[in-house]
């Protein structure tokens, strides 16, 4: 991964869904397609989720002891108990603009030599270069679906 390289075009994807998210009203961001999937404001609110557990997960693969695991969450519940569904449009978009710059802070500011450090999920050791490079593509997935619906 060419960090610098990977940290432009996560500047890039903020600052275009930015401007897109910003035309949208409550209203709008609050639909769903059916009743079992994620409103716009779920799912800008889930990304806020895995920015934060991310965001956790990159500090201590540098500052954790060896053999660090990395625990699942349960994305679902933490929709739920979060209450997106319910909570003010501007106040999800603003969460995860500012928790995306910050993510971005923190990975701008981690040594090329920490990439290579390595934690367990589900019995595979992952690199911490992997954590960050899956986190901005699973941002690019959710907000292809995000395109979808609007």
């Amino acid at each position: 991964m060419e960090k610098a390289i990977l940290l432009n075009d996560w500047k890039e994807i903020i600052l275009t869904t930015s401007e897109k998210l910003n035309q949208l009203n409550n209203e709008k961001a609050s639909l769903k397609a059916n009743p079992e999937k994620w409103s716009i404001k779920e799912i800008i609110g889930h990304l806020c989720d895995s920015a934060l557990n991310n965001y956790s997960r990159v500090v201590k693969m540098q500052t954790a002891i060896a053999n660090y695991e990395i625990e699942k969450y349960a994305q679902n519940d933490w929709v739920r108990l979060a209450g997106y569904q319910s909570r003010d449009w501007k106040s999800i978009k603003d969460q995860w603009l500012i928790l995306n710059q910050a993510f971005m802070k923190l990975v701008e500011n981690t040594p090329e030599h920490s990439l290579g450090n390595l934690a367990k999920f589900e019995n595979i050791e992952l690199s911490l270069e992997f954590i960050i490079v899956d986190y901005v593509d699973h941002l690019k997935h959710h907000l292809n679906q995000i395109n979808e619906l609007m």
